[in-house]
């Protein structure tokens, strides 16, 4: 049986050039398009693309910007003969068989345009409706004469995954790959193809997607490299819904988030019309990477008011958030706990913990609904907040003062909400969350899609509304610091000398 092109370590070639980037630059010169032109990259991302030698390549792009066509382009070289001459197999993956754009330039340009190469097909069948997309390619008997080679293209749906078994496969495009699960990639095509491609508009669905490629930024070893088309890299791309589209996002960006916005801020047209990964459609929470991640802590957390607010749930994950006030009435979100299948007491010890290096905290808050849990933190000697359960409860309350921190606070053009980078799960989440398709009533339960918690926990934590400290002399600061160092952190203990930090504070709303 002959082996598939990309599966053994042999020295193989392309028929044409001495290396893949060469017989790329040859075999484009055959792929006609529409307009008469042959295909050829116009921008330098795109030639970049084209010239890697990476096992995975992510590709995101805006809507219309050729994503789809230099996928399909960049997949005929390894169709073609190689030296020695083997077989291979191609895998290109729509969310349905209808929508396979990739299928349908590679079925134009082999099939259609066979005059151009002169290739022996063998079969050829683009029936989208029955799910029968199939393109093969006779090269003849290999060299010892034993069996002819064939390249067998397969037009595939995400829809039927029985048909993803199996086979040993040379390359696979994943056709808007936003759109796809996660387990197509890591299940039928990580442990049996050579060269993957993920051409995508980003989408929020797609967090798999930004993991790939921050994963990929870390450590280059794991063959995975990302690239970004601009329109440019669509000669047609209309340039004019493109200005009209960025003169109204800079008058929306100046209007929810400040004067000195740019339609570069605004998240929308970040994601639809720039190709980043900013998850704007559908999502919950207007909270931008760029704009609200502090790459450190400010300073002025050291002496400013905190306090925790918690999410305690053993399966789906407990988290607890570590706030400041600062003088200027700015909430960061200096630290995190979020981890799943912590006991109780772990929670409470780990909480601690980070407690002993911040130097306490006024109070902590949590889920009113559970108030066994408010119970074990008392135990343990922290200071529960216990007001206006009703405020607590209120999703629609808490959700929209959240939006609102996030889009202006009490310093004009900034946000009233930050969190540091060192938050690295509460920011996965908040960057990731949104409202689930066709859903009547965006605060009630179960209308998200995507873990919670941290939304949760920060929800209840703004409802107490936080202000700024100011300080209270007192002749007892040596009792303070006595307190501070010998409370108890068994369950069991009262906690009847109050809080940590233990500093009196006024002007708490």
């Amino acid at each position: 049986m002959s082996l598939t092109l990309g599966q053994s370590g042999a020295d193989v070639k392309p028929l044409v050039g001495d290396d893949w980037s060469q017989a790329k630059a040859f075999w484009f010169q055959t792929l006609q398009l529409q307009d008469g032109e042959t295909y050829w990259p116009k921008v330098q991302e795109v030639v970049d693309f084209h010239r890697s030698e990476a096992r995975i390549r992510v590709t995101s792009a805006p809507a219309r910007t050729s994503k789809s066509l230099s996928a399909a382009a960049d997949t005929v070289p390894y169709i073609m003969p190689t030296k020695p001459l083997m077989n291979s197999l191609h895998w290109v993956i729509g969310t349905d068989y209808a929508t396979n754009k990739e299928f349908a330039y590679l079925y134009e340009w082999l099939v259609d345009g066979r005059e151009r190469h002169g290739l022996n097909i063998e079969s050829a069948r683009n029936n989208p409706g029955n799910g029968d997309m199939l393109i093969v390619l006779d090269y003849g008997f290999n060299e010892k004469k034993t069996h002819r080679c064939r390249a067998v293209v397969k037009g595939m749906s995400a829809n039927n995954e029985k048909a993803m078994q199996g086979e040993e496969v040379t390359t696979a495009n994943l056709s808007e790959a936003a759109d796809h699960p996660s387990h197509i990639l890591k299940k039928y095509l990580g442990t049996r193809c050579w060269k993957i491609n993920l051409p995508t508009t980003p989408k929020p669905s797609a967090e798999w997607i930004r993991e790939l490629i921050e994963d990929g930024q870390r450590d280059p070893s794991l063959g995975i490299e990302h690239f970004r088309f601009p329109k440019e890299a669509n000669p047609h791309y209309n340039i004019e819904r493109f200005e009209q589209e960025q003169r109204r996002a800079d008058m929306r960006a100046k209007t929810t988030i400040g004067p000195h916005a740019t339609f570069a801020d605004d998240p929308f047209f970040a994601e639809q019309f720039l190709g980043e990964w900013v998850y704007y459609t559908g999502m919950v929470l207007p909270f931008n990477r760029a704009r609200h991640v502090l790459l450190s802590a400010p300073s002025e957390i050291a002496d400013a008011r905190k306090f925790v607010s918690l999410d305690y749930g053993y399966e789906d994950g407990e988290v607890a958030l570590f706030w400041a006030v600062l003088p200027n009435g700015i909430l960061v979100i200096f630290d995190e706990i979020y981890e799943r299948h912590l006991t109780s007491q772990k929670f409470v010890e780990q909480i601690h913990d980070k407690l002993d290096a911040c130097e306490g905290a006024d109070y902590v808050v949590g889920d009113p609904s559970q108030p066994q849990v408010a119970r074990i933190m008392r135990e343990a000697g922290l200071n529960v907040w216990d007001r206006d359960k009703n405020a607590m409860r209120d999703r629609a309350a808490g959700f929209t003062r959240m939006r609102d921190l996030l889009t202006e606070g009490p310093v004009e053009s900034f946000p009233g909400l930050y969190i540091t980078a060192s938050c690295k799960k509460t920011i996965a989440e908040w960057s990731t969350l949104r409202f689930r398709e066709g859903c009547k009533n965006e605060f009630a339960n179960g209308s998200f899609v995507g873990a919670d918690h941290a939304a949760d926990a920060a929800r209840y934590g703004i409802m107490t509304r936080p202000l700024p400290q100011v300080e209270k002399e007192s002749k007892h600061e040596w009792l303070r610091q006595h307190m501070r160092k010998t409370r108890r952190r068994s369950f069991g203990s009262t906690g009847k000398f109050g809080t940590f930090g233990l500093r009196q504070r006024v002007g708490h709303g």
